[in-house]
C-alpha cells in the first residue's frame, strides 16, 4: 500500500492514544509518525511486511510513542528520528526487523528522550547515528551487529550551541562497523565486550572522545576498538576525555592498539584529568606509537601526541631509547588496573599503588613482533595526581625479572611527572614493568 502524499499517523490529536500492529501489510507513506498528538500516545508493532517513511520517521514526535520490530522491514530515506521535538520521547525495541535509513538521531532536540534498543535483525545508519543531539538525550542499547557511517554521541550543534547527552552500550558477541569516525563528545560508550571496527573512510582521528570545552567524554569498559582488516588507512585517537578499562571485577582488556597515533584538542596539563585509567581488573592495551627517525638515540611520547617534550594525559609517558643502532621501532605498551593477578608479586609492602605499566618496543607492527634491540631507556610517567597526597613521597619502580627495584623517586611538586633517575639497561630484552608507588614522608618533632 503506496500513498503518494501524506502521512501515516499513531496518535494525532490531542491527548489521543493509538496503536497499530502489522503482521505482513506494506505501508509506505511519505511520512511515518508514531506518537503526534500533544499529551497522547502512539504505538506500533510490527511482525512482519514492511513500512517505508519515503522522507522520515518520527518515533516520539511530540509526545510519547512506542515501536516493537519483530521483524520485517523498515526503511526511511532520510532521518529516523526518535525523540522529535519538544515534548516527544521516543522508544524503539528492535528483536528482528531490517532498518535502514540515512540519520538515526535518538533525543533530537532539547526536551527530547529517544532510546533504541537493538536485539537482533540489522541497522544500517548509511550516514550519522546520534545519540543525544542539542539538548537531547538519547540512550542505544546494542545486543546485534550495526553499521553506520559516523557514530556520534552527544552532537553538539553551533558554536556557541548546546550538546546533546548520550549512552551507548554494546554487548559482546558480534562485530559493528564505523566507517568513518566515532565520536564521543558529551556522553559515554559502555563497551561490555564488544568489538568496534573502524574502516577510516577519508577521515584522520577515527576515534574522538570529546571535542567540545564543555563536552564530557567517557569511553569505559572491556572489548576491543579496532581497525578493519580492510581499512582504508591507520585510524588515529584524538582523546580530551577519559578511557577507563574497567574489567569489573574480571581480569578483561580495553584494546585499542592497532590505532596508531593520539591527538587531543584540549591540554590537559599537569592538573587536568584527561587520559587513560585501569580499574576493576581492567588492563588498557594503549594505541602504538611509531617512530620515524634515523637516529641512535630518540624520545616518544606515549598514550598523547608523540613529540611532546613532556606528556600530558593522565598516564601517558615519554621514553627516550638509545638503540643498538640506528632506525625506527614501534612501541607498545599497557596499563593495569592494581588489583590484577598478572602483575609480578613483590611490590613494597606499605605502599599504595598509583600506576602499574608494561612496555615494549618492537621492529615490527606487532605487539608480539621482534623486541627491538636497545642499549638503555630514560623513562617519564605523567601518574595519576588524584591519587597522590602532599604529605606523601614518590617512587617509580622496576621489575627487572626477579624483583622490584626502586630506579627513582619524587614528591608532589605540580609537575605530576616521575622519570627514571638515569637510564636503564633492558630487563629480559624488554622495556619492562614500572609501577609508581606512593608512602607517608617521615615527620620530624622537634622538642625544646
Amino acid at each position: 500500500n503506496e500513498w503518494p502524499s501524506g502521512a501515516f499517523y499513531s496518535s494525532a490529536s490531542g491527548g489521543g492514544s493509538g496503536i497499530v500492529t502489522n503482521n505482513g501489510a506494506e505501508v509506505n507513506f511519505e511520512k511515518i509518525s508514531i506518537g503526534r498528538a500533544a499529551n497522547g500516545q502512539g504505538a506500533y508493532v510490527q511482525n512482519g511486511g514492511s513500512i517505508t517513511g519515503r522522507t522520515d520517521i518520527y518515533v516520539g514526535d511530540i509526545s510519547r510513542g512506542s515501536a516493537v520490530l519483530n521483524g520485517g522491514t523498515v526503511g526511511a530515506n532520510g532521518h529516523f528520528h526518535i525523540g522529535n521535538a519538544a515534548g516527544g520521547d521516543g522508544t524503539v525495541t528492535n528483536n528482528g526487523a531490517d532498518i535502514t535509513c540515512q540519520h538515526l538521531i535518538m533525543g533530537y532536540v532539547s526536551g527530547t528522550a529517544g532510546r533504541m534498543t537493538h536485539n537482533g535483525g540489522t541497522l544500517n545508519a548509511r550516514e550519522t547515528l546520534q545519540v543525544g543531539r542539542a539538548g537531547g538525550v538519547g540512550a542505544f542499547d546494542v545486543n546485534a551487529a550495526f553499521t553506520t557511517r559516523n557514530l556520534i554521541i552527544g552532537t553538539r550543534i553551533g558554536d556557541p550551541g548546546v550538546n546533546g547527552t548520550g549512552t551507548v552500550t554494546v554487548a559482546a558477541g558480534f562485530t559493528n562497523l564505523v566507517n568513518g569516525y566515532l565520536k564521543v563528545n558529551n556522553g559515554e560508550l559502555v563497551m561490555r565486550g564488544s568489538t568496534l571496527q573502524f574502516k577510516v573512510n577519508a577521515v584522520t582521528n577515527a576515534l574522538i572522545n570529546r571535542d567540545s570545552e564543555d563536552g564530557v567524554g567517557v569511553i569505559r569498559g572491556w572489548g576491543s576498538l579496532e581497525k578493519r582488516p580492510d581499512g582504508d588507512r591507520n585510524p588515529w585517537v584524538e582523546n580530551s576525555g577519559l578511557f577507563i578499562a574497567d574489567g569489573e571485577g574480571e581480569t578483561r582488556d580495553l584494546s585499542l592498539y592497532t590505532f596508531v597515533a593520539v591527538t587531543n584538542t584540549f591540554y590537559n596539563g599537569p592538573a587536568g584529568t584527561n587520559g587513560w585509567y585501569a580499574v576493576n581488573k581492567g588492563r588498557l592495551r594503549y594505541p602504538r606509537t611509531y617512530t620515524t627517525g634515523a637516529a641512535v638515540t630518540q624520545s616518544a611520547c606515549y598514550g598523547d601526541w608523540r613529540t611532546l617534550t613532556t606528556p600530558s594525559l593522565v598516564n601517558s609517558l615519554k621514553l627516550e631509547v638509545t638503540l643498538s643502532s640506528s632506525g625506527s621501532f614501534y612501541v607498545y605498551g599497557e596499563l593495569y588496573a592494581p588489583d590484577r593477578s598478572d602483575i609480578p608479586a613483590g611490590l613494597p609492602t606499605g605502599t599504595k599503588t598509583v600506576g602499574i605499566w608494561r612496555m615494549r618496543i618492537t621492529s615490527s607492527e606487532s605487539p608480539d613482533g621482534t623486541p627491538k634491540a636497545f642499549v638503555s631507556v630514560l623513562p617519564t610517567f605523567r601518574y595519576d595526581h588524584t591519587q597522590v597526597k602532599v604529605h606523601e613521597s614518590l617512587g617509580l619502580y622496576r621489575y627487572n625479572g626477579s624483583a622490584w627495584v626502586k630506579v627513582g623517586s619524587g614528591t608532589p611538586d605540580g609537575t605530576s611527572l616521575i622519570s627514571a633517575s638515569a637510564p636503564l639497561p633492558p630487563a629480559d630484552g624488554e622495556v619492562g614493568w614500572f609501577a609508581v608507588l606512593t608512602q607517608p614522608r617521615g615527620t620530624l618533632i622537634s622538642v625544646h
